[in-house]
């Protein structure tokens, strides 16, 4: 075949056009490729805050061992409150324990805000270790604290915490009633029962409405509450009988509305008659 200088530069554009095409798809996909594994981790040095911000947020949505330590060293290299936060936030995020270390820092940190956002970065990681540190929150000085870890420990099942829990419930945290009500087994009852009459009744309330709210909790157990609640018989407990049948459904469990609605119907308001 006979070959012209037209044909040749033609065979030379279109070899050029090709070799550009995949050069272009070479240059993609190693860009790509470095910005899903590389840049959420060098952007956290970018000194734009709305990048930092960016990368903290995908490094806690990567889940990987790789994140994790991006996120520690970047907590651990001091940062203003609000990307600190926003990091400690991101490492709760990958449900990691490998973050734990660097949250079990936090927890001593001098912002009591810092703590909190410590204690609730750990309430999204699952383990013993995790529960373990949120009962040692329940002795910070910060009642804002002390509330996070009650209700992360009744919302995590976490029993093998629940000394600590009667601990800090005896010193005033009610909300810590609350997580005894929503995992306390038959010893655990009975230790409840103790406080009723010693301590204020409304927290004991508060953790007997969720005992009484348990479909794992027999009926027998209820039925002793109401019991016990009706010797207490004060205005407090009759309102709080009559809020809880109005509240909820309690047609398959009929004997404990009916104790239920007895109880309330036999205490009497001030200055009306039962």
């Amino acid at each position: 075949m006979r070959v012209t200088p037209h044909s040749t530069t033609t065979a030379a554009a279109g070899s050029n056009s090709v070799a550009f095409v995949v050069l272009l798809a070479l240059i993609t996909s190693s860009a790509a490729r470095g910005f899903a594994l590389g840049t959420p981790s060098s952007d956290l040095h970018s000194g734009d805050p709305v990048r930092v911000a960016a990368a903290l947020d995908a490094l806690g949505a990567q889940k990987s061992h790789a994140a994790v330590l991006a996120l520690a060293g970047f907590v651990r290299e001091g940062q203003g409150d609000a990307l600190a936060d926003r990091a400690v936030l991101a490492l709760g995020n990958t449900r990691s324990p490998e973050a734990l270390g660097v949250l079990g820092e936090l927890t001593r940190h001098r912002r009591a805000s810092a703590r909190e956002a410590a204690y609730r970065a750990i309430a999204k990681i699952p383990g013993a270790d995790a529960d373990a540190l949120l009962g040692s929150g329940l002795r910070d000085s910060a009642s804002p604290v002390r509330v996070v870890c009650a209700r992360s420990l009744g919302e995590r099942n976490a029993r093998s915490q629940l000394d600590l829990l009667f601990l800090a419930f005896d010193r005033g945290v009610p909300e810590a009633g609350v997580a005894i009500g929503q995992i306390a087994d038959g010893p655990a009852v009975a230790r409840l029962h103790e406080r009723l009459g010693h301590a204020p009744i409304q927290p004991m309330l508060g953790a007997y409405e969720k005992l009484l709210l348990r479909p794992d909790v027999p009926e027998s157990t209820k039925l002793d509450v109401l019991g016990r609640l009706g010797e207490v018989a004060t205005p407090n407990v009759k309102l709080f009988l009559e809020g809880l049948m109005a509240a909820h459904d309690w047609s398959k469990q009929l004997p404990v509305l009916r104790s239920m609605a007895d109880t309330a119907a036999r205490i009497a308001m001030p200055g009306k008659k039962p």
